[in-house]
C-alpha cells in the first residue's frame, strides 16, 4: 500500500491534512442543498446515479462537498485545487486507494492486481477505470448490490487538461448508463466552464444525471450569506476592546449595503470578513469604513461592469491591492507571480524567498496587507509551508488583465522573474570546479549530476538564513537553490525558453555537468552551436566555416564523442 500511496493525489480526501481546516458551511447555511445531495444518495437508483453541481467560483462549492463528505461519509473524495492538488493522472488510483483502506475486499482484489501487473499503476485512464471500478463493483460481485458507494469528485475544472476532464466525465456517465445496478453514486462538481456545461448538455448524457446548480442571485444563497456575514461581524466587535460594548455595529444601513454587495457570494462575504477583523490592522471600524468606500464607489468601468458577477469582489481586491505602499509592491508583487505559479514548486516559503532574494523582514512586509487573501505561514512553518490563496477567485481576478489590470502577461512576467533569479544563484557558483575533488557529484533531478560538492555552495547568498527555528541547515538551503536553479536552466532550455536562449545558459549547461544523463539536453546544445549561437562561436574562433571540397572525410567517419567543455 505504501507503493501504491506514491500514485496518489497526496491530500486530496476531504479529511486530509493538507487541506486543514477544510472549506465549511458556516451553521445554520446551505441546509436545503445539503438535504437534496442526501436525499439523492438514499433514493438515487437505476441509470441517474451522477450528481452535478455547478456554480461560480466562491459561491461555496466545496464547502458543501465537504459537509456532505463528512455526513455520509465519503468512501472516496478528490478535491483538486489550485494550491498543487491537479494531477488527473492520479485520480482512479487515488479514488481507489481510498477505497482499499475503508474495505477489506477491495484491499484484497487492489493488492492481487497490482502484483499481478504493476504497470497498471501507469496505464490510461480508461484502462485504470476499468481495473479498479468497473471490475471489482460489477464483475467480481466484491459488495452487496444494495450497499452505495458515495465518490466525490471536487473542482473537476482546476485539473491541468480539459480533455481528460471530459474524459472522465465520459467514463462515469457511460458507467452509470450501461450499469444501471451500480452501487457507486457519483458528484462532480465544478465551475460552469463551457467545455463542461456543453458535455452536460449532450442529449445523450441527461439520463446518467440530475443538476444541482448554485446561483449566486438566489433567495437561498443570499439568506445564508446574510447569516454569515451577522455572525462574523459579531464575532470581530465581540473581540474588539473598542465595540465591545457599542450597541449597533455596523449599522443596519451598513449591514445592508455589505449584504447587498455580497449578494450571494461567499467568497466576498468570507474576504470582507478577513479584511475588517484583520489582526495586522487592529482597526475594525476602520476597514469597516474603507470597504463602504469601495462599495459606495462602485466597481471601475475598466475593470469589470456594473452587472459583472464578480464586479464587487473586484473592487475588494482592487483596494486590496491599492493599500499596499509603493514601497512594498515591487516584493509583493513578486510573491504574488510566484504564488500564482506554485511558488516555484516548493512546499516552504523560505525557499523561494530566498530564491528571490528576499529577507524574512522583507517577505513579511510585503504579504503584510494581503493576509485577506493569501494564508501566510507563521515564522516557525515557513519550511514546511507555502503561501497559499485563500480562494481561487483571487488567482483568477490577477490573471485576468480585464478585471485586475496586475499584468498583460502574468506567465511572462513570471518567467522573466524566475529567469533573473536563477541566474543570479548559478552565477555564485565558481566557474572553475575542474580541480575540486566532486566526489560523487551534485544530484540534478533527472539531468545527472554537477560538478563539485557542498563546499563551493559557499559563497550562494542567503537572504533569509537559518536559526533555530528551522529545520533546514544553511547549507542544505543552499544545495537546494543551486540544484533548482540548474534543473530550472536544463528544463527551460530544452523548453526553448526564450530567457534561456542566451549564451550564458549554453555556458553553465556545458562546464557545470559532472555526469550528464540521457535527460540532459545534449542534442539541444548541439542544434544551438550550429544555428542560434553559431555567430557568437564564429566570432570566438570556436567555429571555423570552411569549403566542403577541403574536409577530411576518412577523419571523420566511424565514431563521434561528444564532450563537454
Amino acid at each position: 500500500m505504501d507503493k501504491f500511496l506514491q500514485h496518489t493525489i497526496i491530500g486530496a480526501e476531504f479529511d486530509s491534512s493538507d487541506r486543514h481546516p477544510p472549506p465549511r458551511c458556516h451553521p445554520g447555511t446551505r441546509l436545503a442543498i445539503i438535504e437534496r445531495c442526501m436525499i439523492f444518495i438514499s433514493q438515487c437508483d437505476g441509470i441517474e446515479k451522477m450528481c452535478w453541481v455547478v456554480g461560480p467560483a466562491g459561491i461555496g462549492k466545496s464547502a458543501v462537498m465537504q459537509i456532505v463528505a463528512e455526513e455520509t461519509p465519503a468512501d472516496a473524495s478528490v478535491f483538486f485545487s489550485v494550491n498543487g492538488r491537479q494531477d488527473e493522472g492520479k485520480v482512479f488510483t487515488t479514488i481507489a486507494y481510498q477505497l482499499a483502506v475503508k474495505y477489506e475486499p477491495y484491499r484484497r482484489f487492489i493488492r492481487n492486481e497490482i502484483s499481478r501487473d504493476p504497470s497498471v499503476l501507469r496505464k490510461s485512464l480508461p484502462a485504470q477505470f476499468r481495473k479498479f471500478i468497473v471490475d471489482p463493483f460489477l464483475h467480481q460481485h466484491l459488495f452487496n448490490p444494495s450497499q452505495r458507494f458515495v465518490i466525490i469528485i471536487d473542482g473537476l475544472d482546476e485539473c491541468n487538461n480539459r480533455f481528460t476532464q471530459r474524459e472522465f466525465l465520459g467514463l462515469i456517465s457511460d458507467f452509470c448508463i450501461k450499469y444501471p445496478t451500480s452501487p457507486m453514486v457519483w458528484f462532480i462538481v465544478s465551475r460552469p466552464e463551457p467545455h463542461i456545461t456543453s458535455f452536460f448538455d449532450d442529449a445523450r448524457v441527461a439520463p446518467a444525471y440530475i443538476k444541482e446548480e448554485m446561483k449566486i442571485d438566489s433567495d437561498e444563497a443570499c439568506e445564508d450569506v446574510q447569516r454569515y456575514l451577522r455572525d462574523e461581524l459579531k464575532e470581530i466587535k465581540l473581540a474588539s476592546p473598542a465595540l465591545r460594548h457599542k450597541g449597533d455595529w455596523p449599522s443596519e444601513l451598513e449591514f445592508t449595503k455589505i449584504a447587498t454587495a455580497a449578494g450571494g457570494l461567499f467568497a466576498y462575504a468570507s474576504t470582507v470578513v478577513r479584511y475588517i477583523g484583520d489582526p495586522h490592522y487592529r482597526d475594525p471600524v476602520a476597514q469597516l469604513g474603507r470597504v463602504l468606500e469601495t462599495i459606495d464607489a462602485g466597481p471601475k468601468s475598466n475593470v469589470s461592469g456594473r452587472d459583472h458577477p464578480m464586479a464587487q469582489l473586484d473592487a475588494l481586491y482592487q483596494r486590496i491591492l491599492l493599500s499596499i505602499p509603493p514601497d512594498l509592491m515591487t516584493n509583493a508583487r513578486k510573491l504574488l507571480l510566484v504564488s500564482l505559479h506554485d511558488g516555484l514548486g516548493y512546499m516552504s516559503f523560505r525557499l523561494p524567498c530566498n530564491m528571490l532574494g528576499l529577507s524574512e523582514a522583507a517577505a513579511y512586509s510585503a504579504v503584510a496587507y494581503l493576509h485577506a487573501i493569501l494564508k501566510v505561514p507563521a515564522p516557525d512553518k515557513v519550511d514546511d509551508e507555502n503561501l497559499e490563496f485563500f480562494h481561487k477567485s483571487f488567482p483568477d481576478f490577477l490573471n485576468d488583465f480585464e478585471r485586475s489590470r496586475f499584468s498583460q502577461d502574468v506567465k511572462d512576467e513570471f518567467e522573466q522573474l524566475k529567469a533573473q533569479s536563477l541566474f543570479r544563484i548559478v552565477a555564485q557558483v565558481p566557474d572553475d570546479l575542474d580541480t575540486i575533488d566532486s566526489g560523487n557529484g551534485i544530484r540534478c533531478g533527472p539531468y545527472g549530476c554537477l560538478k563539485g560538492n557542498p563546499s563551493v555552495l559557499g559563497d550562494i547568498s542567503l537572504s533569509w538564513p537559518g536559526d533555530v527555528r528551522y529545520k533546514t541547515t544553511d547549507n542544505k538551503l543552499r544545495d537546494l537553490m543551486y540544484n533548482s536553479a540548474m534543473f530550472g536552466l536544463c528544463h527551460e532550455f530544452t523548453s526553448r525558453n526564450k530567457y534561456y536562449m542566451n549564451m550564458s545558459c549554453f555556458h553553465y549547461l556545458t562546464t557545470r555537468f559532472l555526469r550528464p544523463s540521457d535527460d540532459f539536453p545534449i542534442y539541444e546544445l548541439l542544434n544551438t552551436t550550429f544555428d542560434r549561437f553559431r555567430p557568437e562561436f564564429v566570432a570566438l574562433g570556436k567555429l571555423k566555416q570552411m569549403p566542403l571540397r577541403t574536409l577530411d572525410y576518412a577523419a571523420i567517419c566511424g565514431t563521434i564523442d561528444i564532450h563537454l567543455t
